[in-house]
């Protein structure tokens, strides 16, 4: 598949308010923003697409953050999973996640 040129970001309605940069979420949100609007679908240093996995086909790496997305066939990045690396854990809402 070619790389998309932008995809458009869909933000879910349970963020009525953009956090403050300084935030961890701020930071998470501005991340998605600045690393997934224009060529999600191409591998970085920072992007990674997974083998198969239940959580999800991409990974974006912010610091300790793990941003896991799909891209859909109409060019929209899909935010899946958000969850927080801990040394060789990954942590999503307080639970330990296999991947």
């Amino acid at each position: 598949m070619p790389p998309l040129a932008r995809a458009a970001l869909k933000w879910s309605a349970w963020a009525p308010g953009r956090p403050s940069a300084g935030s961890r979420v701020g930071l998470v949100i501005d991340g998605i923003s600045k690393y997934l609007e224009s060529d999600a679908d191409v591998a970085t240093s920072r992007r990674k697409l997974l083998r198969p996995d239940p959580v999800g086909p991409w990974e974006l790496r912010l610091g300790d953050y793990r941003v896991f997305y799909e891209v859909t066939p109409a060019g929209v990045v899909r935010v899946l999973a958000i969850g927080h690396k801990a040394h060789n854990d990954l942590f999503m809402r307080g639970r330990r996640i296999e991947i």
